[in-house]
């Protein structure tokens, strides 16, 4: 009885990875994309099981969060599992060039993120957002917009 529990407490709160492990989660992506992604990292059969059983428990396939994911071989399948749930995402380095406008900055910022410029534009130019952030409320007529460095 106690190998048992010591079996299940290794596959689910053990090391569960072979090597690092990158997801991109789109808001196109599919569950089996995700599973697809992570299956070859997954260090054995036992964890793999694991894995699908805990996905299915917090019904991975229809709650995972879009975002970039940057899983460490230390990671259990609890913790993989959750932070897929929860949207608990890897930081990302953002870096913008040159923009002269809102849509030019839009553009630079969508192509290193997930999320089409459009959408950002939008909530670039809305003015609840641009308060909450402490950015100047107007905008020029041509978009142009001076930010303090």
């Amino acid at each position: 009885m106690a190998s048992m529990v010591i079996v299940l407490h290794v596959a689910f709160y053990g090391k569960s990875l072979n090597n690092e492990s990158v997801v991109y989660v789109y808001q196109t992506t599919k569950y089996s994309e995700i599973e697809e992604r992570l299956r070859p990292a997954i260090r054995s059969k036992l964890h793999r099981r694991a894995f699908d059983f805990y996905a299915s428990r917090l019904d991975l396939g229809k709650r995972f969060k879009t975002g970039f994911y940057k899983f460490d071989k230390k990671e259990s399948v609890i913790r993989i599992v959750r932070r897929l749930v929860l949207g608990e995402q890897t930081p990302i380095k953002l870096r913008i060039g040159e923009a002269r406008t809102l849509p030019q900055l839009a553009g630079k910022i969508a192509s290193q993120i997930a999320t089409d410029s459009t959408t950002l534009l939008r909530a670039m130019r809305d003015k609840q957002i641009r308060k909450d952030l402490g950015l100047p409320l107007q905008v020029a007529d041509n978009d142009k917009m001076y930010l303090p460095v």
